[in-house]
């Protein structure tokens, strides 16, 4: 099984049955196919983001005890974006903010 379809794996166990029943390598497809497609397997992007941000609080988590041997009152700064990433960094600031950081978002 290749990286992407752990990650798929890991997000979902039916995505992969789901895409491979959707879609075949190799066959071009009208592009409202492929847009009703993303929506449909998307749509409850929430615990994607849920996902995604606990991870990377746990990514800052380990980063925050290597580098000041703590967690609680250490500061954060978040940089947030315009894009789709910027929930996912303001939910994991909320995370870290719950286990005691100083979290400041610069948006």
């Amino acid at each position: 099984m290749s990286s992407a379809s752990t990650l798929v794996s890991t997000f979902s166990p039916n995505l992969s049955q789901t895409l491979s029943q959707t879609f075949s390598p190799g066959t071009a497809y009208r592009a409202e196919a492929v847009a009703r497609a993303e929506r449909d397997l998307t749509a409850s992007t929430d615990r994607y983001m849920r996902h995604a941000a606990h991870a990377l609080a746990l990514a800052a988590v380990r980063e925050l005890r290597d580098a000041v041997g703590r967690v609680a009152g250490a500061g954060v700064i978040l940089l947030i974006g315009g894009g789709h990433n910027g929930g996912d960094a303001l939910l994991a600031g909320a995370f870290l903010a719950g286990r005691g950081c100083a979290v400041t978002a610069a948006l």
